[in-house]
């Protein structure tokens, strides 16, 4: 199992707090509280070194550091010690070698520790923590507070636990250093970091990257991404990444509940730059993400397709300024926004010849239009926004809250055209706003037949038109 979450109390390395001293002499320690202390590296002209600890003059034990000729950092728990009474402190002797000490403290009913930023997550025995917003609110063992002012840690406990954690790595696997290719990850548990993978080439080409057969877990990241699987790059690229048959647990992990930069699987670039190409996402299980449980801007040429997800605070799916793409056969419910949506946002143009087909979504719409930051009145079960050649076919769509299909050439950027909407079932939509099975907006050369629309609340083909509407074919749907 993948799982990356340094220990509590003593401090990871490369982050060593006042308590490094230099080799040969005492450490004081206090009563009352607990140490934990590890061996950084050793410093002399022999390859180990003498641990001692004492209290009040009394020695408690000892350990001979291992033979560490390379002189390289190794972290090893050696003892922990605790002052009990009042008296003389105890003390940790040290010969020819570095020590780093950490302490956790009592403060009244609650222990703390020190460190420098707010952690992402206190854990216990493999348990989230709740975060509370004050001291005081430490009300149980299952919570933790940070002291911003002193940079604290505080839970609720009588002694110092041994199986509690604070989180502190964002990612699980990081290709930022070294990107190479060829690179199959199968059956793998990640937990606990902001982004599980994170697939980020500064200058490489690199390609065929498989992620398969793993579950992953992720935790809030304030003001970044939060995903199980994040491909970017600089001038880098990705071509060929296979993301198959996983179970993704994406924060907040709570139906309809926002939280900015949170998705399940998240590839992006930006204008000019395509980082992502000849991808497959199939065949994956997405829970509630706090904005999209897939999300693909500024890529290319790949295909979403047999995925189960639902519950998102946006959208299941939501693919904008990348062209092929196909997004069929996924399976989408109860999200806040349109369910699936493929759209040009920051080029006009960018978005063309993809295929919205044979894919399931029913009560799309469920935030009823409130705005996260990009705009109001986004509800429904399938879009497209600014388009170029693109068919949604052979769909089933059910009981949005608002549009069963969109279609709007002129939304957003604006720029689409000659796209179709063909052969899809839609049934009973709109049942929190009057809108239409099939709702048409500022539309060029679209193609709308052989559809069967029934149960609409208002409409079951509504076209309401635009300045450039034009060349529009409706023709041979089944509306009752």
């Amino acid at each position: 199992m993948v799982h990356y979450a340094s220990a509590l109390m003593p401090h990871a390395a490369g982050a060593h707090s006042s308590g490094v001293t230099q080799p040969g002499g005492w450490i004081n320690i206090n009563r009352g509280q607990w140490y934990f202390v590890q061996v950084y590296y050793l410093v002399g002209s022999g390859t180990s070194g003498n641990i001692q600890w004492w209290l009040d003059d009394t020695l408690e034990g000892s350990r001979l550091a291992y033979n560490n000729s390379a002189k390289v950092p190794r972290y090893f728990r050696l003892a922990d010690i605790q002052g009990v009474d009042a008296g003389t402190s105890g003390k940790v002797y040290y010969d020819d070698a570095k020590v780093d000490t950490a302490t956790i403290q009592q403060s009244g009913p609650y222990l703390y520790t020190s460190i420098a930023a707010l952690p992402s997550g206190v854990w216990k025995g493999g348990v989230r923590l709740t975060n509370v917003a004050t001291k005081t609110a430490l009300d149980s063992q299952s919570k933790w507070w940070y002291d911003t002012t002193n940079q604290r840690v505080y839970i609720s406990q009588a002694s110092a636990p041994s199986d509690a954690e604070i989180q502190t790595r964002n990612y699980g696997i990081d290709t930022t250093s070294v990107t190479p290719s060829h690179i199959a990850i199968d059956g793998l548990d990640f937990q606990k970091q902001k982004q599980n993978i994170r697939l980020y080439s500064w200058s490489t080409a690199a390609s065929d990257w498989t992620i398969q057969n793993s579950s992953f877990q992720t935790e809030p990241n304030t003001g970044d991404i939060s995903t199980a699987i994040y491909g970017t790059g600089n001038t880098g690229t990705f071509d060929g990444i296979t993301v198959t048959n996983n179970t993704i647990t994406p924060w907040p992990n709570s139906p309809l509940t926002y939280v900015n930069n949170s998705y399940g699987i998240y590839f992006t670039g930006v204008t000019g730059k395509t980082p992502v190409s000849n991808f497959l996402i199939d065949d994956n299980v997405i829970g509630p993400a706090g904005k999209h449980a897939i999300c693909v801007w500024h890529a290319s040429t790949g295909t979403i397709s047999n995925n189960t997800t639902g519950g998102n605070a946006e959208s299941s799916i939501d693919v904008k300024d990348t062209p092929y793409v196909k997004i069929t056969r996924n399976v989408a419910d109860n999200d806040g926004e349109y369910s699936i949506i493929y759209d040009a946002v920051d080029v006009a143009g960018s978005t063309h010849d993809g295929e919205v087909s044979y894919n399931h979504v029913t009560r799309g719409g469920q935030n009823h239009g409130v705005d996260h930051g990009h705009g109001p009145n986004l509800y429904g079960d399938i879009a497209l926004h600014a388009t170029q050649n693109t068919v949604v076919k052979y769909n089933v769509v059910e009981t949005s809250w608002g549009s069963g299909i969109y279609l709007d050439d002129y939304a957003s950027i604006g720029g689409g055209h000659d796209n179709s909407v063909i052969y899809n079932v839609v049934n009973g939509n709109g049942t929190g706003v009057l809108l239409g099975g099939i709702d048409l907006g500022d539309v060029v050369n679209g193609v709308v037949y052989g559809n069967t629309v029934y149960t609409a609340a208002q409409n079951g083909l509504y076209f309401s038109g635009g300045a450039h509407s034009t060349g529009n074919v409706i023709k041979n749907n089944i509306v009752t």
